[in-house]
């Protein structure tokens, strides 16, 4: 009998043990690395990015696009936490609110010419997550992310604001050459638009954030 309850004892701790471990590892959330290390301190980074912004129903159920390269100019925190201050071009100029001063200048990719874009809501909010075994970065803002863009439509010039008040989900690739973390972003039928008037607005493209500082950056 003492044979069997001690049996059981071990049983009952092995099994204890291990779910305590399974419950760390379900709580255990990716970070940002610099150099191997998990970030203490705010750090500087920026990402730069091309974009094919597009609203599938720009005008009476005709497609608009847009491409755009810029940078994404903010910063990385810990606990996988970070921030997009500013959007800038590629001269390092940083973008006006929306219809203000200066905008990215794009070009046309279907029915959008003259095109000009402005970022909306920012500051935007970053903050790693898992899905499965996909790092994403999960970004939002207080009011809403997005942008808003200008340009000429069969003709006609237009105004079309696209953007979510929830979730811009981009996924996070480590990357060895070019060193830094690849952001690949995959948004469709994500973003309403102010033509439409339904979620007809796409984000597709990529951009490698690294930080200001020249430190590598990573994610695990």
């Amino acid at each position: 009998m003492t044979g069997r309850i001690q049996i059981l004892g071990i049983v009952l701790f092995a099994t204890f043990v291990l779910s305590a471990v399974a419950a760390a590892s379900a709580l255990a959330l990716p970070e940002w690395l610099i150099d191997g290390a998990a970030v203490t301190g705010a750090e500087g980074a920026e990402t730069s990015v091309e974009f094919l912004l597009t609203d599938l129903k720009a005008a009476g159920g005709t497609a608009a696009g847009i491409h755009c390269k810029g940078i994404l100019d903010g910063g990385v925190r810990p606990e996988g936490k970070g921030e997009v201050n500013f959007l800038l071009n590629t001269l390092g100029e940083a973008i006006s609110k929306p219809l203000v001063g200066l905008a990215l200048s794009c070009t046309n990719d279907a029915n959008c010419e003259k095109a000009e874009v402005w970022a909306m809501g920012l500051q935007w909010a970053m903050r790693l997550e898992l899905e499965g075994t996909t790092i994403i970065d999960a970004i939002n803002s207080v009011t809403s992310a997005g942008y808003e863009a200008t340009c000429t439509v069969l003709g006609i010039k237009v105004s079309d604001e696209c953007s979510t008040a929830g979730w811009m989900r981009p996924r996070l690739e480590n990357s060895v050459s070019p060193a830094g973390v690849l952001m690949i972003f995959a948004e469709e039928n994500s973003l309403t638009c102010s033509l439409s008037k339904e979620k007809s607005g796409d984000i597709s493209g990529e951009g490698l954030m690294t930080t200001v500082s020249g430190l590598q950056l990573q994610v695990g």
